[in-house]
């Protein structure tokens, strides 16, 4: 893999790193609170990036800025969209990856769907895992909402957070608590 060039942008009380290329946005980080924490994720999960300050064409800078904006208020729980559909670089992605992410881009802010019903939704019944793979493997975590995927039973992990994915939930308005609760059928004689 190419070095990969990263923006680290600070939007409110927050830092996100964000890398772009000509084709689009190539990978994000979470919000964070210090600028030191998004330079070890960038240098944990993507060691061959470089860090700099901007990007010498100015469409690109313009997109980083966009993409950090949106990030920023979806990470505030705000129902927060592009316009129209944002450019992902999905190098190193495979066609069946790219429509999997493709689908979880269009979840609705508020809602959840499980790793099988986002395989179905992308036209690969019972691929569960292979969905769940996806979404842990994501370069665009809160861009493409992967926050809105879960297990058939539990929420699932995210990331090295696991609390995480209850927040940015429960902040859109899910009720985390009883999402996996079973109704009970009642019975009763005739």
């Amino acid at each position: 893999m190419s070095e990969k060039k990263w923006k680290i942008i600070q939007k409110g009380d927050f830092f996100i790193g964000i890398c772009v290329t000509s084709k689009g946005v190539y990978g994000n980080t979470v919000p964070h609170l210090s600028r030191a924490t998004v330079e070890e994720k960038i240098e944990k999960f993507f060691p061959s990036g470089q860090i700099i300050t901007n990007y010498d064409n100015a469409e690109l800078n313009d997109l980083a800025d966009k993409a950090a904006e949106i990030i920023h208020q979806r990470w505030l729980g705000k129902d927060y969209l592009f316009r129209e559909e944002p450019p992902f670089d999905y190098s190193g992605y495979s066609p069946k990856q790219i429509q999997v992410l493709r689908t979880c881009a269009e979840v609705p802010y508020g809602t959840t769907l499980s790793y099988g019903e986002l395989a179905t939704n992308s036209g690969f019944i019972g691929a569960a895992r292979f969905a769940g793979t996806c979404m842990a493997k994501t370069r665009f975590p809160i861009l493409i909402p992967c926050h809105r995927i879960t297990r058939a039973n539990s929420l699932g992990k995210y990331g090295d957070d696991p609390d995480m994915k209850r927040v940015l939930l429960e902040q859109e308005g899910v009720d985390t608590i009883n999402l996996f609760r079973k109704k009970r059928k009642i019975h009763t004689p005739l």
